[in-house]
């Protein structure tokens, strides 16, 4: 629509970004409103609010599938709890089709599928089939990942393309080790004030890494296996595969860290951790579009 010259195209995918981001936050907040651990409109704009002013969050405005993303991902969890099947079938669809590690909704979804089914007030048959069907939505990621890869076959011969395309960006398990443990090792030899200077992309992801896998198991106590789950698994498949590379704004993604931070901390508190969140979104901005390597 916009026409086909690169900056044309970079223009439309940084607007699709603004939309996808608007339609998440929209998602997130309702999830949020319904959901027993928070229960009030406070509590999902506090969550909406720390999603929106994470340091990682630069990457919802520019051209990166972050945005696309997440709200194919807090959708079909939406559409689940309201169990409107259909429609977490074309979410999750979406997501799939949208990034390789797409194909790990279907996980969480159908935890949270069962888990809807148990609560259901009908006799144990409807249990059942409702439970198949909802099953069967949520297999839609994974058959999102599987359609993509037909589409890359058809131009490169090789379905698993965007996998190599991984490895030569340098995502190995090779460099997922060294990146984990090599900051040890050079904070003992040279020191901490050295190794921020040299390797300081690298420590943001990680500290990122380390927020979000502190707080798998409080995630999971607090609002349910199925989101403890879906910050699991994107977590841990990216980390074993490449390191810390990327992992940052992976984070971004995974909603229900922030549904937590909105539940676990006293109101008085959010503007605090907002503003905190914020400053590190301007540094990381500064940093992203001067060229170094937050990404």
């Amino acid at each position: 629509l916009l026409g086909g010259r690169t900056p044309h195209v970079v223009l439309a995918g940084v607007l699709i970004s603004y939309a996808a981001f608007l339609g998440a936050l929209l998602y997130l907040f309702k999830l949020a409103r319904s959901h027993p651990a928070l229960g009030s409109s406070e509590r999902a704009s506090a969550a909406v609010l720390l999603l929106g002013s994470y340091p990682f969050a630069v990457f919802y405005g520019a051209l990166y599938t972050e945005a696309l993303f997440l709200c194919a991902t807090v959708g079909a969890f939406w559409h689940m709890r309201q169990q409107q099947l259909w429609r977490v079938a074309g979410w999750g669809l979406l997501a799939g089709l949208t990034r390789p590690n797409g194909a790990f909704l279907s996980v969480p979804l159908a935890v949270l599928a069962l888990t809807e089914a148990i609560r259901l007030e009908t006799e144990p048959r409807s249990r059942v089939r409702h439970a198949g069907r909802a099953l069967l939505a949520s297999a839609a990621p994974g058959i999102g990942a599987l359609l993509f890869s037909l589409f890359i076959y058809q131009i490169t011969g090789n379905p698993f393309e965007w996998a190599a395309i991984q490895d030569r960006w340098g995502r190995t398990s090779g460099v997922a080790w060294q990146s984990l443990t090599g900051p040890f090792g050079y904070v003992a030899q040279h020191g901490l004030q050295a190794y921020l200077r040299v390797e300081a992309p690298n420590f943001l992801n990680l500290v990122a890494a380390a927020f979000a896998a502190v707080l798998i198991w409080p995630v999971t106590r607090r609002l349910g296996l199925a989101y403890g789950a879906l910050v699991a698994i994107n977590l841990a498949v990216p980390l074993a595969l490449g390191g810390a590379i990327s992992i940052g704004r992976l984070t971004a993604t995974m909603f229900p860290l922030f549904l937590w931070l909105a539940a676990a901390v006293p109101e008085r508190r959010v503007s605090v951790w907002v503003l905190v969140f914020a400053v590190g979104q301007g540094l990381m901005a500064v940093s992203f579009y001067t060229w170094r390597a937050p990404y």
